[in-house]
C-alpha cells in the first residue's frame, strides 16, 4: 500500500471484495445517469474522465467536473483522472480529495481516443511504463485516498504488457488495478481476453478489477468464476439498463436472479433519466443530448426504429414524453392482443 493511501491493505481488499461498478464512460456517466444508476441500486461508480489540466487550471472546468461526480448516501465513488504531468496530476488528485466527493482516485491508462492519445495519456501511459509509474507515484503520495489505474491489455497484439505495467502501478502504490483486456488498436471491436485477467491476478497482489464483455448478470457470474478477479466492471450493458450492476450483484454476491426491465420498466427509466437530465442543463441542450440515451433504453422493443427517428426530429420536454407515453401504450396494446391470442 502506498503512503498515501488513507486505508489501510485490509480495508481496501474488503472495498473490492466481489464488488459490481460501473465502470467509468466519459460522456456517458452524467450526474443523471449516475442518479438512475444510483435509484436502481448501484453502489459504486467510476466517473467518467476528468483532465488533469482542466481541474488545475480552469476553474470553470474544475467546478463543473466537481459538480458532475455523483453524491449519495452508501455510494462509494472514483473520480477517474487522465494525464501523463506527475506534478499536475498529482495536483488534480488533491483538488478532488479537498472536496471530499470522492473515495477514491483513479488514473486512466486505458482511453484509447485519439485527443487523449495525443496527450501521451490514456492508453499511450502504457507504451512508457516508467512514465506510468511515475504518474502513480506522484499521486500515490500527493493524496491519502487509495489510487487506483484502469488500463487496457496493451497498445497492439505486439505489446501486450498489462502484466507489466500493473505490477509497475502496484510497486509505486496503487491500490488495485483494473483491466479492460483489448488492445489501443481494437478499440471496442473482437473479444476481450479473459485469460489476461486471471494472468494478471496471479501476478500482484493488490486487487483487480475485470472490465469487458461483461453484458448482463449471467456473465459477470461467469467473468468472476473464469478470472478470478476481485471485482468486475460493467460499462456499456448498461446504457439503457441502469439497474443491470444492482442484478448484477444481487446474482454474484448472494446468488439470486432478477429478470431484465420489462418494456414499462425501460420507458419509466427513459422519461426519468430525460427530465433529470433536463433539470441539470436546461432543455434546450437537454433534450438534444438526450437523444442517444432515449435510443440505448428503446433499443430492440417493436418499432423502436420509428419511434427514434421521432425522437431525433422533436424539440421540447413535454412533446419527447408525449412520444414515449404513446410508445409504451402501442406496446402495451400489442403485448395484451398477443396475451388473448394465446389464450384463444
Amino acid at each position: 500500500m502506498g503512503v498515501g493511501s488513507g486505508l489501510a491493505e485490509k480495508d481496501v481488499k474488503e472495498l473490492f471484495d466481489r464488488r459490481v461498478i460501473m465502470a467509468p464512460m466519459a460522456g456517458v456517466n452524467t450526474r443523471a445517469f449516475c442518479r438512475m444508476l444510483i435509484d436502481n441500486g448501484c453502489d459504486f461508480i467510476y466517473s467518467g474522465l476528468l483532465t488533469s489540466h482542466g481541474l488545475v487550471y480552469s476553474s470553470n472546468k474544475t467546478e463543473d467536473m466537481i459538480d458532475s461526480l455523483p453524491e449519495a448516501e452508501n455510494l462509494d465513488v472514483a473520480a477517474q483522472i487522465f494525464g501523463a504531468t506527475p506534478d499536475i496530476m498529482a495536483e488534480a488528485a488533491r483538488i478532488i480529495e479537498d472536496t471530499g466527493k470522492a473515495d477514491i482516485i483513479d488514473i486512466n491508462m486505458g482511453c484509447p481516443v485519439p485527443k487523449v492519445v495525443k496527450t501521451r495519456a490514456g492508453v499511450r501511459l502504457m507504451q512508457n511504463p516508467e512514465l506510468a509509474a511515475s504518474v502513480v507515484a506522484a499521486v500515490v503520495k500527493a493524496v491519502r485516498l487509495p489510487v487506483t489505474v484502469k488500463m487496457r491489455s496493451g497498445w497492439d497484439s505486439r505489446s501486450i504488457n498489462c502484466v507489466e505495467v500493473a505490477r509497475m502501478c502496484a510497486d509505486a502504490g496503487a491500490a488495485a488495478v483494473a483491466l479492460h483486456p483489448r488492445t489501443r488498436v481494437q478499440r471496442f471491436g473482437g473479444c476481450a481476453d479473459w485469460t489476461l485477467i486471471a494472468k494478471l491476478k496471479a501476478a500482484v497482489d493488490v486487487p483487480v478489477i475485470a472490465s469487458g464483455d461483461v453484458a448482463d448478470p449471467e456473465s459477470a457470474a461467469r467473468c468472476f468464476r473464469e478470472t478470478g478477479c476481485d471485482s468486475l466492471m460493467i460499462g456499456r450493458a448498461s446504457m439503457g439498463d441502469p439497474g443491470l450492476p444492482a442484478r448484477a450483484r444481487r446474482l454474484v454476491r448472494d446468488g439470486v436472479p432478477a429478470p431484465p426491465p420489462d418494456f414499462r420498466k425501460r420507458l419509466s427509466d427513459a422519461r426519468r433519466h430525460l427530465e433529470l437530465h433536463v433539470a441539470d442543463v436546461g432543455e434546450e441542450k437537454g433534450v438534444r443530448e438526450m437523444r442517444g440515451p432515449l435510443a440505448w433504453y428503446i433499443k430492440g422493443l417493436y418499432g423502436a426504429a420509428a419511434v427514434r427517428v421521432k425522437i431525433n426530429t422533436t424539440t421540447g420536454l413535454e412533446k419527447v414524453n408525449s412520444l414515449l407515453a404513446a410508445f409504451e401504450k402501442r406496446l402495451a396494446d400489442r403485448y395484451e392482443s398477443d396475451s388473448e391470442d394465446d389464450t384463444n
